[in-house]
């Protein structure tokens, strides 16, 4: 019999992506030379950076982080601090996160139909069941774990263990699928879900790492469908 019973998903970067295209305006209106794409890779080089600060929820705080975005994006401090922050008062009337993992859906399907519950759980600001909505994947999710609506953020392992309890699942019984290290992955481990999947689109983490680690939504579900048991 199946061990792992449920699945925890991540929203950024696992089932939703960031716009591109507002970071494109933001740096046109500031005469910032800005190449398609170059904002979004960047805000994954910036998460592996938080990840090893000494403080994680510190750097994601402060500062820091508009910082090492703007370096990652080859952006001096100033320029990316003014497009990073035109692009976050514009998510307001223009979301920021509303392009939709291309595979989402039919890996969701695919879990949902071998028999998983299914959890989105994130760090949000009370739109994550917009943001899925408007993606077109809350069909095929039993609960929705909304930080800014709970009141509990990762990387507090109260979080997890309120998505695994909406599910009716044990943690243990839970795979973590996502794209933060610290937040994700070694979170969800502290909090005693049982497995974990790491989404590394390209490629950013170390050579020591031993999480598995898959592309995107689709390969990490058709890693755990191809299992049967759980992913160590």
């Amino acid at each position: 019999m199946r061990r792992v019973t449920a699945v925890l998903i991540d929203a950024g970067r696992v089932l939703i992506h960031p716009d591109d295209t507002l970071f494109q305006r933001a740096a046109h209106a500031h005469q910032q030379p800005l190449a398609v794409g170059v904002a979004v890779r960047a805000i994954g080089r910036t998460v592996w950076e938080g990840a090893t600060a000494a403080d994680p929820v510190a750097f994601w705080n402060s500062d820091r982080k508009v910082d090492a975005w703007a370096r990652h994006a080859g952006l001096n401090p100033r320029d990316g601090a003014r497009i990073w922050q035109q692009v976050h008062q514009a998510d307001a009337v223009t979301p920021l996160w509303s392009i939709g993992e291309p595979t989402a859906a039919t890996a969701l399907a695919a879990l949902a139909g071998a028999g998983y519950r299914i959890a989105g759980v994130s760090n949000n600001d009370g739109r994550l069941h917009e943001q899925l909505t408007a993606a077109g994947l809350t069909s095929y999710v039993t609960a929705i774990v909304d930080s800014a609506v709970l009141g509990i953020a990762k990387p507090d392992p109260a979080i997890f263990l309120h998505a695994a309890a909406a599910l009716g699942i044990r943690p243990d019984q839970c795979v973590m699928i996502g794209d933060d290290p610290h937040f994700d992955i070694h979170a969800s481990t502290r909090a005693g879900i049982g497995s974990t999947i790491l989404i590394d689109a390209h490629h950013d983490r170390p050579a020591t790492w031993t999480t598995p680690a898959c592309p995107d939504l689709g390969a990490a579900a058709a890693l755990l469908l191809a299992s049967e048991t759980t992913v160590t």
